[in-house]
């Protein structure tokens, strides 16, 4: 499918997944080079429509008219792919809600140009250039065939390059008025990388040992922070050089696994209380966990071997991670911001008034 088509919203969100978290800009390279795939399947020409449009509005948003010819130039992109439906009713139904579909987005580029008119932002010619220059660049494709490849899609050079100026001054807008309500901290992220390690381990068995420091029935506040303190410094003892048997046979107050260097045995998710559990789960083999509370005190904790899983370093994974959760939470935003300008907008669809409020 093309940018800028409805059915392809899809492809405009997944695309920033691999942007730089340093400027949301950068993200519609990457969501234009749909083109590029297009040309690995033959592509069947649009079909030209069965009748002629008469022309009426079909909506008006904040003044400003949609028409329906503006819909049926979308959806005629589409017609060929509504032609494998089983039944001509099926068909109806899907080209019915094509529509629909066709016009909310309408809706939604008309409110998000009408935010960017307020908001002094624009696109020039030069950034749309840059743009598919560095489409054309990564896509592997010749200027010509991929140019090809936008005319088999239904578009002309003209419409082809004001989608793209479209998506950049979304992308744009996003930036300045999305972007400042995400923040993604290095724990969310750290957060994000324990569920789903523990996700991935949830089946594997392990062998794993502990320094227990216990904490007697009652203890107030000072005795908490002075035992937590404790294991903190056996913990850096730890890493520090020290062999963590050593120092359990030293410091463990557990009673059976002392003489054996705090050696649990092999184990699987669910044989110990959830909290060492899903520390354990979290832990590569021979990282030392900070201390990590129980009813019974606190535990220093380290894997000595796992089973072989399909799980990356932290350190290999940590910015990938954090792009994938700035992507889904720069989309929640979006939508949440999309929301304000409906509700703040009046939008009338012929025939019924979807919001009439003012624009102030």
């Amino acid at each position: 499918m093309s940018p800028g088509s409805i059915p392809s919203r899809s492809v405009y969100r997944g695309s920033r997944l691999g942007a730089a978290a340093a400027t949301l800009l950068s993200s519609v390279l990457s969501s234009l080079l749909v083109v590029a795939a297009l040309c690995a399947t033959p592509v069947a020409a649009p079909r030209a429509a069965r009748a002629e449009v008469v022309e009426r509005v079909v909506a008006i948003v904040n003044e400003q008219a949609i028409f329906q010819s503006d819909v049926e130039q979308q959806v005629r992109r589409f017609l060929s792919q509504l032609d494998r439906a089983p039944s001509p009713e099926v068909r109806a139904q899907a080209l019915a809600r094509l529509r629909r579909e066709v016009l909310d987005h309408l809706i939604e580029e008309i409110l998000v140009q009408q935010a960017a008119s307020r908001m002094e932002v624009s696109v020039g010619a030069a950034d749309v250039e840059r743009a598919i220059n560095n489409v054309i660049r990564q896509s592997g494709l010749s200027s010509a065939r991929f140019w090809q490849v936008v005319r088999q899609q239904g578009y002309t050079v003209r419409e082809y390059r004001n989608d793209v100026r479209r998506q950049l001054l979304r992308l744009k807008v996003l930036n300045v008025r999305v972007r400042g309500r995400v923040n993604i901290t290095p724990e969310d992220v750290r957060d994000f990388y324990n569920r789903s390690v523990r996700e991935a381990r949830a089946s594997d068995t392990f062998r794993a040992s502990h320094i227990l420091l216990r904490l007697p029935a009652g203890a107030g506040a000072a005795e908490v922070a002075r035992v937590r303190t404790r294991a903190r410094g056996l913990a850096m003892e730890v890493r520090g050089g020290r062999p963590f048997a050593d120092v359990a046979r030293e410091s463990s107050q557990d009673d059976a696994t002392r003489e054996r260097g705090g050696d649990l045995g092999e184990l699987r998710r669910g044989q110990l209380p959830r909290t060492i559990d899903e520390a354990m789960l979290a832990l590569d083999v021979g990282e030392v966990s900070d201390p990590v509370r129980s009813e019974h005190g606190f535990h220093v904790l380290t894997v000595t071997h796992r089973e072989q899983t399909d799980v990356q370093p932290y350190a290999a994974v940590r910015q990938q991670i954090y792009r994938q959760m700035l992507e889904r939470e720069m989309v929640r935003q979006e939508r949440l911001w999309l929301g304000e300008l409906r509700r703040a907008a009046h939008i009338e669809i012929v025939g019924r008034t979807r919001r009439a409020a003012s624009a102030d």
